[in-house]
């Protein structure tokens, strides 16, 4: 038989409850969240440039918007990919 009394080899029970890490899954999962919906985001810009651009032949005035949604769009994928990528 083992003569080590038992109360020897058990851990002792903290009497606070470890708190939870900083940056948890919650955080990395809305991090995830936030770039898809970015992606998505950027998809809508560029499809309204898209749509802009064969309107810019009738009204001039589309070519600025065309323009700056596709800019904005360049700007939403830039930032859903280096959200992603960290």
């Amino acid at each position: 038989m083992n003569p080590t009394p038992v109360a020897a080899t058990t851990a002792q029970v903290p009497d606070e409850p470890l708190a939870p890490a900083r940056g948890g899954l919650l955080a990395g999962a809305i991090g995830i969240l936030a770039a898809f919906a970015g992606l998505g985001a950027a998809t809508l810009s560029f499809g309204t440039s898209a749509t802009l651009l064969t309107t810019a032949t009738t009204n001039p005035g589309a070519m600025a918007g065309a323009v700056s949604a596709g800019l904005w769009g360049a700007a939403l994928t830039v930032w859903a990919v280096q959200s992603l990528r960290s």
